[in-house]
């Protein structure tokens, strides 16, 4: 009997004989029945193999209950190699053998579950991805069938090239392009903006736009191309413009308005752009010169022709140029101003050092301000400058003796007292609702400001201010050494000698106001604006309920042929009702209009 079952031990798999090691040390572990502890005091070999079985049905005992493997143990020793395959065999024994491997080797399954989850959400997101590419590949399957562009994209499969791309790219433009022109035709009547300039290659580029009302009476301003130029005579502009329009099929005759800048080219009264743009449209094209731009070029052309605002300007330019544009100089002058104003008792520091803005004239205000605010601490930096030992510090010297002198310091606040109120207008001008005749009337403001500021009171009190500020920081005004004529001009008249220096500065205040005066007038007097206006003051008028017997000459002769003149008398009479009715419903009660926005916002 005892080799019978030396023999069936012999048979058994090498898992039962590893649960057997393990047994004794973790049997008081394994409580899955209270008998399995009394088989760990067995003796005999008899009872050690009894125990093996009874340890294998302890393990089974966690899924099933098997009165033959746990409760009595095993001893038909005849059928044991019969029944031992039979139980290992079975579902319930692998599934007790898995969960007590697992008890034993300490897993967490959390951290499985961990892994799988990440392993699914990275197998879901590839699948996701194929899935997006599929869509897209089938999206260009079915875009094939109406364009044959993508048809041949598809046959080369090579869809990320440079060339492609910037074929998918003009696609998209064209597409916009043409629900934007589709638009500008349902509102039949458009203006013209051309404006031209050279790129950073240096080629001659011009940008058309067109301005359009909707049917909500919004306006919109919208690019339709960029064109490059072979020159920029007014003949090849005019032609180009020409072309573009009826390229994007819109009539010239439906042109209105045209704006551009202050070339000659351009605005030329008889061979510019815009007289052969209105001999083509049959003279109802207006011209409106841009306002914002019209000041700009008044700043520039005063200083260009005063020759104190000249040398300002040109002193300004070096000045900055010398600190800004070096770190080593930038941060002693820092330096400077934050020790002085922290001296001084100064709860702030002072604005820093600001550039001259090389477009835009009347921005340079804030530059020149900057430089009045800081002028004590600019001395105190290019003080310290000059006595280096490099390049740098001869161009200091030089920039420190012109801020000792009072004419530079006279200089800089006439500029800044000229352009700071320029650069009020052109905020003004800038806004979105700015009409041509609230232009025109800042305009005729700002040249009534020049004019009283053209006046000896203004000077003596200015020239007062002045040397009262410049005190401890520039020398006394002094005129200038007077030069003797060179013999060859003798017979002429004398060289004129200033009576003071106070009389000489008085003379170039004078000189820079009248110029000032003299381009706003220049620049502001445009032909076709008297014609804008009536417009504005004829629908304001309506709009109050003043009688309007007759459309005013000017407009009746200008729009006859594109307006309906007796439809616009009947119009014009029901305004002020359309207005009522408008915010009837509402707290808001007009009692007069006095802009043409506010129309345009009852309309919409």
């Amino acid at each position: 009997m005892a080799l019978q079952q030396r023999r069936i031990q012999a048979f058994l798999p090498v898992t039962l004989i590893t649960l057997m090691i393990v047994h004794r040390s973790q049997c008081q572990e394994l409580q899955h029945n209270r008998r399995l502890g009394q088989f760990c005091t067995c003796q005999t070999q008899m009872e050690l193999e009894r125990q093996l079985v009874a340890v294998l049905a302890a393990a089974c005992a966690a899924v099933s209950y098997n009165a033959t493997f746990v409760e009595g143990g095993f001893s038909y020793w005849k059928k044991a190699l019969q029944r031992f395959g039979q139980h290992e065999g079975s579902e319930m024994h692998q599934e007790a053998m898995a969960k007590l491997a697992a008890k034993f080797s300490a897993v967490d399954v959390r951290s499985q579950l961990s892994k799988q989850h990440e392993a699914e959400m990275k197998n879901h997101r590839a699948m996701f991805m194929k899935l997006l590419e599929c869509v897209r590949y089938l999206l260009l399957l079915l875009q094939a069938k109406d364009d044959a562009h993508v048809g041949s994209w598809l046959k080369k499969r090579d869809y990320l090239s440079s060339e492609i791309i910037n074929e998918i790219i003009s696609l998209c433009g064209q597409k916009l392009l043409r629900q934007l022109l589709q638009e500008i035709s349902e509102a039949n009547i458009f203006a013209l903006i051309v404006d031209e300039a050279t790129d950073v290659s240096h080629n001659e580029q011009m940008c058309i736009a067109i301005r359009w009302v909707d049917s909500s009476y919004t306006i919109h301003e919208d690019a339709i191309g960029l064109i490059q130029l072979p020159d920029t005579k007014s003949v090849t502009l005019f032609s180009t413009i020409k072309d573009m329009l009826i390229w994007c099929s819109l009539p010239l005759s439906n042109c209105i308005g045209q704006s551009y800048d202050g070339a000659a080219n351009m605005s030329g009264v008889r061979n510019g752009v815009q007289a052969l743009l209105k001999k083509e449209a049959d003279s109802h094209c207006l011209y409106v010169h841009c306002f914002a731009h019209s000041l700009n070029l008044c700043i520039k052309d005063v200083t260009q022709k005063c020759e104190l605002l000249r040398n300002c300007m040109d002193f300004i330019f070096q000045l900055v140029q010398l600190i800004r544009f070096s770190p080593k100089r930038l941060n002693l002058f820092e330096s400077v101003r934050k020790d002085i104003s922290v001296s001084e008792g100064e709860s702030g520091l002072s604005p820093s050092l600001r550039p001259l803005c090389p477009t835009r004239w009347t921005v340079r205000h804030s530059a020149i301000s900057s430089i009045l605010k800081n002028y004590k601490m600019l001395m105190t930096t290019l003080e310290i400058v000059r006595q280096g030992h490099d390049e740098y510090a001869a161009k200091g010297s030089g920039l420190l003796a012109k801020m000792e002198s009072f004419e530079t310091f006279f200089s800089l606040k006439l500029a800044y007292r000229v352009f700071s109120a320029a650069e009020q207008f052109s905020i003004n001008l800038q806004a979105k609702d700015t009409t041509v005749s609230e232009g025109t009337r800042g305009a005729d403001l700002l040249r009534s400001h020049y004019v009283s500021l053209r006046s000896y009171t203004a000077f003596t009190d200015f020239y007062k201010d002045v040397l009262d500020s410049s005190g401890g920081l520039t020398d006394e005004p002094v005129l200038p050494r007077c030069r003797k004529v060179p013999r060859r001009y003798d017979e002429g008249g004398e060289t004129h000698r200033y009576a003071s220096p106070e009389h000489r500065y008085r003379h170039a205040y004078f000189e820079v106001l009248d110029y000032a005066i003299g381009e706003i007038v220049r620049r502001f007097d445009q032909s076709d604006l008297p014609i804008v206006r009536e417009v504005e003051f004829l629908l304001i008028d309506a709009a109050n309920g003043k009688d309007i017997p007759e459309i005013p000459e000017a407009v009746a002769k200008y729009f006859q042929g594109t307006l309906d003149l007796a439809c616009l008398k009947i119009q014009l009479k029901m305004l002020p009702d359309v207005i009522t009715n408008a915010f009837a419903g509402s707290a808001i009660r007009v009692k007069k209009v006095t802009h043409v926005r506010t129309i345009v916002d009852t309309l919409n």
